[in-house]
């Protein structure tokens, strides 16, 4: 599907390349550089005018947060970007834990209840332990009605509302570092 959360995906990884080089002394990654690769990344794609517009965005939203210093900030900006980026009501950020085979929901716009914004799954689980652990895009339009996923935490989404959800892994240097996920 153009223009969608699993063609950005490489878009955000480049952002995410940003939070890792926060925690490496001297290692930064500048604006100007995911600029120019987003850039080139959109000429080379111009068939498609909706994901050059996205790959533009995501340009300026890396422009935007050139100044962030601080870690949970940028997750927090990428992930509101990300909602209006998608034009949807809700999305999130999880980071993995690999010793304890987890995946924590760190950063969240247009969730509305507690319960959804502190979930801890396990890896493969869900679709977003799916995602946060896997190598590939995931989505389902019924996620209570879907025998494919390991339900968990049912009654949370019930009760926050979500239906219908896609996640993408979250990788820096290769690394799965958590996911990046949308209620659609």
């Amino acid at each position: 599907m153009p223009g969608s959360l699993e063609e950005l995906s490489p878009a955000v990884e480049r952002l995410l390349m940003r939070v890792r080089s926060l925690d490496a002394p001297g290692a930064v990654v500048t604006a100007s550089e995911l600029r120019e690769e987003l850039l080139r990344d959109a000429r080379e794609r111009s068939d498609d005018r909706r994901w050059r517009q996205m790959a533009l965005a995501v340009a300026r939203i890396a422009l935007d947060m050139s100044g962030v210093r601080e870690r949970n900030q940028l997750l927090q900006d990428i992930v509101v970007q990300a909602q209006q980026l998608l034009r949807v009501d809700l999305c999130y950020i999880s980071l993995n834990d690999w010793a304890a085979q987890r995946t924590y929901v760190h950063s969240t716009t247009g969730v509305v209840t507690e319960a959804y914004r502190t979930i801890s799954m396990p890896l493969g689980a869900g679709l977003l332990g799916n995602a946060a652990g896997a190598k590939t895009f995931v989505q389902t339009r019924d996620d209570m009605s879907d025998d494919s996923l390991v339900h968990v935490i049912d009654a949370i989404v019930q009760g926050e509302g979500v239906r219908a959800i896609l996640g993408t892994p979250m990788r820096v240097d290769g690394e799965i570092i958590g996911a990046l996920s949308a209620k659609v």
